[in-house]
């Protein structure tokens, strides 16, 4: 068996060699060869990211596995890989810790002042802050009850707060005191003070933040977005808040990245945004190696992936 990819990080020698010992080859290219390198008659196990949005899977039927070094998975035509017999994973579990550690610092950094303390600091300034908020039994509404929603409930669980899910249909998930679904949600989003969402990009999930569901949040909540760039209505949420100055919003993502320098989001008063980097980790690689090895053996010994995607739910 074949193992392709154009991402040399993944793999040191001593996981060539031990792959090697099971028969298995693997192959690097550049991007520009990743078709050439495909087209053979060995079954052919791939690796990659959104590069591999500009492939015709159906016609390329010796692929038998697409391994994701992404969680998300939107530039892929999924009804393609099932009509194609292909199996999809995704690596959804390798960045959720850093993703969560990234929200409990933002909540912390915007409930504790910390940018305040640290301009008085750069400035020489002695000057204290006794309004500074705390994170200990705040309401708090998740959507995405996945990997990355859990590690986040992880996290909070330690401080005391109450955490409720959002999910497609509502269905019950360890760890989180209530689930709704998404349409419930709206009903209910203007009771709790803050939201987080960590959602994939859907028909159902794109622009679920426009107006309307805007002036549904209470006063005084921090939202905070580490899904997908649209799940909000950039011009809906511009217009909000300048109708609105006691919401702050926290964003990891945009529709459109890297974000210009002239967008009105660098200057929005209650709102922060960071360049897509809530993910990075120094210990990514490492799980990401052990994710991979792991699937390749367990697909040669014909056991169930990790992180294996329903195509039928999609």
């Amino acid at each position: 068996m074949r193992v392709i990819t154009i991402h040399k990080h993944i793999f040191d020698e001593s996981d060539i060699e031990k792959l090697s010992s099971y028969g298995i080859d693997i192959t690097f290219c550049q991007e520009n060869e990743l078709l050439l390198k495909i087209e053979s008659d060995e079954i052919a196990y791939l690796i990659g990211g959104i590069e591999l949005n500009k492939l015709s899977f159906c016609e390329l039927p010796h692929i038998r596995v697409i391994q994701l070094i992404t969680s998300g998975y939107e530039y892929i035509d999924v009804k393609s890989l099932k009509d194609a017999n292909i199996k999809l994973t995704n690596a959804t579990d390798i960045y959720s810790i850093p993703i969560s550690e990234w929200v409990v610092s933002q909540i912390l950094i915007y409930y504790k002042n910390a940018y305040y303390f640290y301009n008085n600091h750069k400035q020489s300034v002695w000057l204290s802050d006794y309004r500074l908020n705390e994170l200990h039994s705040k309401s708090i509404l998740v959507f995405g009850t996945g990997s990355i929603g859990k590690e986040i409930v992880r996290r909070l669980d330690a401080f005391g707060c109450v955490v409720d899910g959002v999910n497609t249909t509502g269905k019950i998930v360890e760890s989180f005191r209530r689930c709704y679904s998404l349409s419930e949600s709206v009903e209910v989003i203007g009771d709790y003070e803050i939201l987080i969402f960590c959602l994939p990009s859907t028909e159902k999930t794109k622009y679920f933040l426009n107006i309307e569901t805007l002036r549904q949040i209470s006063r005084e909540s921090l939202v905070i977005n580490v899904g997908r760039g649209d799940l909000i209505n950039e011009e809906d949420l511009m217009k909000f808040l300048d109708e609105e100055n006691t919401i702050h919003f926290i964003l990891d993502v945009a529709q459109n990245e890297p974000l210009p320098s002239d967008h009105p989001f660098w200057s929005s008063k209650n709102l922060f945004i960071s360049p897509h980097n809530s993910f990075a980790s120094i210990n990514n690689k490492k799980r990401l190696r052990q994710l991979v090895i792991e699937n390749v053996l367990r697909f040669i010994s014909k056991k169930k992936l990790v992180n294996e995607v329903d195509l039928d739910d999609e």
